[in-house]
């Protein structure tokens, strides 16, 4: 598929900039609507500076929109930096990776705080970076911690401006066109209405209804459901990777509990479903010398020490000796490890009670403690739109009204930012309840 022009023109003017090698790093902003291109255009910026022996490397504010990139790594670690369960970030030994690097691609710029951009900017500077590309769309969500400023990334001098949608062609999503509208409502500062939508007409793989009255393909068998969560769990059962977009955290808890309860018939996660864990391991205490862990290849020792500093990847749960008494319990890396966790504690709690050991069963009672506290246990079937903000998905339910309802009155701006993110996440179908 040959770029068009826009494209084009932001291709050849990003090349030509790494070229001329200044003084200082460069920065510019490709911006973009959701479906104009983006990531279409980065990769062939990547392809034309690889031909020409130029060394580019991607990164993006969240592990999950690395993964939507399907390359590329998080700001933080091409900062050098980790952070913990509380969002400290400290330094880390493999430091910055930014020696050798011409381009240094941001993707999701529209996440990128401004106390963040001044750190990559500095560390560019630092390794001689020829030239910072931020890449996003400042119609999403702005940094929370700038206080609903859109982030400065995309406030470039030098800028290109994609407006053509690719995505949204007659066999595909048209949730683009959906995006344009609110994003023009966003430029005229005003609100968008379901007025404005239903005024686009019939749109491939784009649905609206009202609360009460579900669309006719879904489940009959989900019935006693509200209508978010009807359209969530038939296209569930359609194999199709599904979320729900809500505004708060109680509606976002709400409907997954019963999505849940649909599948399950009761409220506690099945293995095999994702949960959203707050924790990548737990906080082991001094007593633990050494933990044995597992990948898809072999069975590794690693000190606490290296857990701690969260140098132990690859695995899918470790392994840990309680008390030297041989009684090993699992530490979850999924949810069917976390249920396995679980048995095994409970097991040895039992064998603790039965046995009068007092000791140990303190610790069960801990452990216990420690990974209920691992997971907030809401399936990632449901989410806040700041939470789907970078992540891309089959189908997407939007709760308008929840929305709506949930931010405060005459905050246009807000509101719509919200619906926009809401509306482009997904690929193949987009359904508003409103």
């Amino acid at each position: 598929m040959a770029m068009n022009s826009l494209q084009q023109a932001a291709h050849d003017g990003v090349v030509e900039l790494i070229k001329v090698r200044g003084s200082e790093t460069r920065q510019a902003a490709l911006i973009g609507y959701a479906g104009t291109g983006k990531t279409y255009t980065v990769n062939q910026i990547r392809a034309t500076l690889d031909e020409l022996g130029m060394a580019v490397l991607t990164a993006a504010p969240t592990n999950k929109a690395v993964r939507v990139l399907g390359q590329g790594i998080t700001v933080h670690k091409a900062l050098g930096l980790a952070v913990d369960s509380q969002g400290r970030e400290r330094s880390t030994s493999a430091g910055p990776q930014l020696e050798g690097i011409d381009l240094l691609i941001v993707d999701e710029s529209s996440m990128v705080s401004r106390r963040m951009r001044d750190k990559i900017v500095a560390a560019a500077c630092q390794a001689a970076v020829r030239c910072v590309l931020w890449v996003g769309d400042d119609a999403q969500l702005p940094p929370v911690e700038d206080d609903g400023e859109v982030s400065p990334a995309l406030r470039c001098q030098i800028q290109w401006r994609l407006t053509e949608i690719m995505r949204g062609r007659p066999d595909e999503c048209g949730a683009s066109l959906v995006g344009a509208a609110i994003r023009l409502a966003i430029e005229e500062g005003r609100q968008a209405t379901i007025h404005d939508l239903l005024e686009l007409g019939p749109l491939p793989g784009v649905e609206f209804c009202q609360h009460g009255h579900p669309p006719a393909w879904v489940d009959p068998l989900a019935a006693g459901l509200s209508t978010p969560a009807q359209i969530l769990v038939s296209a569930l059962a359609q194999g199709l990777d599904a979320r729900a977009a809500s505004y708060t955290n109680e509606a976002t808890t709400a409907l997954a509990d019963e999505v849940r309860r649909y599948f399950t018939g009761n409220d506690l996660p099945t293995v095999g479903e994702t949960l959203s864990f707050n924790k990548p391991y737990l906080e082991f205490s001094d007593g633990f010398e050494r933990v044995v862990y597992s990948t898809d290849e072999e069975v590794r020792v690693a000190t606490v020490s290296d857990l701690k500093a969260g140098t132990v990847t690859g695995c899918e749960y470790v392994t840990v000796t309680l008390d030297g008494d041989n009684r090993k319990i699992r530490i979850p890396r999924s949810a069917s490890d976390w249920l396995k966790c679980m048995r095994d504690v409970r097991n040895h709690r039992d064998t603790a009670r039965a046995q009068g050991n007092v000791a140990l069963l303190d610790q069960c009672r801990d452990w216990l403690q420690e990974l209920m506290s691992m997971t907030d246990l809401r399936s990632v079937y449901s989410s806040t739109v700041h939470k789907l903000q970078g992540s891309t998905v089959d189908l997407c339910v939007v709760d308008m009204h929840n929305i709506q309802r949930s931010i405060r009155r005459g905050d246009f701006e807000t509101y719509n930012r919200m619906l926009y993110v809401a509306v482009t996440r997904p690929k193949l179908a987009l359904s508003v309840v409103y």
